[in-house]
């Protein structure tokens, strides 16, 4: 059994790179192919990492096995700051089984309703292209690898956030949600170039990014009341892309939290908890009380 894990963990590339081709080849044949066949492509976009998610948590967790190496790409002069690491370890394993069950609901969810839709493949590609985005990062094991996951899940995001929204009208859900984005991905740049000049500086800017993560609900507004998206997008968008992202990235970014000085990183602490409170008081009142907390 310990083989047949690690055999499975040894390619876990693979948790992101089947998402990624199976939503380019849905996105490039899918007006081409029977719905059945279709479904086949999305359903392996999905399956796949799934299961090989729970054979390498299976792995990390439950047995005795060793742990899959990680994969180290050097750039440029060989400088630790720029290289390329993908390390699988639980956390983002079992994120990643997680993303793939969400994802597969979503899709399952919108092959119901989407029937007829025009341009259905494009959205079970996007919706692919996010499990990718998501499960990269939780592979990530180096700050280039992770800021270009970070980056990638806020644009498949907002596309999905935006797929049916339409074209007049105030509300534009996906346009805003990839502005605060883009934003919070700046916070992070700024963040790792700093981290060893100004540390205490750098939890500020990481506090940052994570609060527009995580606060991208009640800022942006709920998907099913601003845009015509149905259910499997606010399923994908908020809950994959959002919370699940956001709690991954506050694991692997607590190094950058606690090189704060000690009374700063309370502060942080206390700040970061408030921001908790109040996205979690403004998903009960959508009224202006709403877009004040959020704001706050």
């Amino acid at each position: 059994m310990n083989a047949l894990l690690s055999a499975v963990a040894s390619g876990h590339l693979t948790l992101w790179v089947v998402p990624a081709v199976m939503a380019i080849t849905c996105s490039a044949l899918g007006r081409h192919v029977p719905k059945p066949a279709l479904v086949a492509l999305a359903a392996a976009g999905v399956v796949v990492p799934l299961a090989q998610s729970l054979g390498c948590a299976a792995l990390l967790m439950w047995t005795a096995g060793p742990a899959p190496e990680a994969l180290t790409l050097r750039l440029g002069d060989g400088s630790e700051r720029f290289m390329l690491v993908f390390r699988p370890d639980a956390v983002g394993c079992w994120a990643a089984a997680l993303a793939s069950l969400l994802c597969l609901g979503a899709m399952v969810q919108a092959l119901q309703v989407a029937g007829a839709w025009i341009g259905r493949h494009r959205y079970l590609a996007l919706l692919l292209l996010l499990l990718a985005s998501a499960n990269l990062m939780f592979l990530s094991g180096s700050m280039m690898v992770f800021i270009f996951a970070w980056e990638a899940v806020a644009l498949s995001g907002a596309f999905l956030a935006g797929f049916w929204e339409a074209e007049v009208g105030r509300e534009r859900t996906g346009m805003r949600w990839l502005v605060f984005q883009h934003v919070a991905t700046v916070c992070l740049v700024v963040a790792w170039l700093i981290s060893e000049v100004a540390p205490s500086v750098a939890a500020a800017f990481t506090v940052s990014a994570l609060a527009l993560r995580f606060g991208m609900v009640p800022v942006h507004g709920w998907i099913a009341e601003q845009s015509n998206a149905p259910s499997s997008a606010m399923v994908a968008v908020q809950s994959v892309a959002s919370v699940l992202v956001g709690l991954v990235a506050m694991h692997k970014l607590f190094p950058l939290l606690k090189q704060g000085e000690f009374g700063f990183t309370d502060l942080l602490a206390a700040l970061s908890m408030a921001t908790v409170v109040a996205v979690a008081a403004a998903a009960w009142p959508r009224q202006r009380l709403s877009r004040a907390l959020a704001l706050l």
